[in-house]
């Protein structure tokens, strides 16, 4: 079993740089404005199970440390991340205070956006990728909350699907008002945190399932949820 757990992790280290240099894609547009239609339903379909892939891999490797309620281990993890997401926003400074005149802010207006920005949003001026390492803080924060409060991968499943509900209506406010459109507009935006924490649990379940079966379900999870 120690074996087919360690080939499954290698199979896991493979589509990470395969998933990785999806990111880049999303990123740089290779492919804009030079492929047909079908080919790029193709490629926005598999460079969209990326990020979902890596939460669903984070929340895969934390499943042990849950099921054994190590949760010394997940304040570790949560505190590099924390880290990251402190030294990442200082080193992105220069560009955000530049924003800022670009955009001809005010210096409370640009004190204003750039706490939203760092608290609730997970991104500044040329950052938008930080929101990742907020969305893992918010995650494993909410994984060791939760984690002490019930068990089974059938209650984690249910948690799942009300995270993405809740996500789902965070990120289409127009469903419910336009004064909640307004509220949602002004402060968090959309319900991409949440569903970072979502694709945690996912992982977190997929760790529980029976090993022969968790490769496929662990490609397949990430991106077949993207469009749900």
């Amino acid at each position: 079993m120690e074996n087919t757990n360690k080939r499954y992790c290698y199979y896991i280290d493979v589509m990470r740089v395969f998933f990785s240099i999806c990111v880049i894609a999303i990123h740089a547009k290779p492919l804009l404005g030079n492929a047909n239609s079908e080919l790029m339903a193709v490629y926005n379909f598999v460079v969209s199970m990326a990020v979902p892939f890596f939460f669903v891999t984070s929340g895969f490797f934390l499943g042990d440390m849950m099921l054994y309620e190590d949760w010394g281990k997940i304040h570790a993890i949560r505190k590099k991340y924390v880290r990251l997401y402190l030294i990442w926003n200082i080193i992105y400074l220069p560009l955000t205070i530049w924003g800022f005149f670009y955009e001809q802010f005010g210096l409370v207006s640009s004190l204003l956006h750039w706490v939203r920005g760092f608290v609730v949003l997970g991104e500044q001026f040329c950052s938008w990728q930080l929101w990742y390492l907020l969305s893992m803080i918010i995650g494993t924060f909410i994984i060791q909350i939760v984690g002490k409060r019930i068990s089974g991968a059938m209650r984690y499943m249910l948690f799942v699907i009300a995270l993405f509900s809740i996500a789902a209506i965070l990120s289409h406010p127009y469903l419910i008002s336009p004064s909640f459109t307004k509220i949602i507009s002004v402060s968090i935006v959309n319900g991409r945190l949440l569903t970072g924490s979502a694709y945690l649990f996912l992982g977190i379940i997929i760790s529980q399932i029976h090993i022969q079966t968790k490769f496929i379900i662990l490609l397949s999870g990430g991106g077949v949820l993207r469009y749900c």
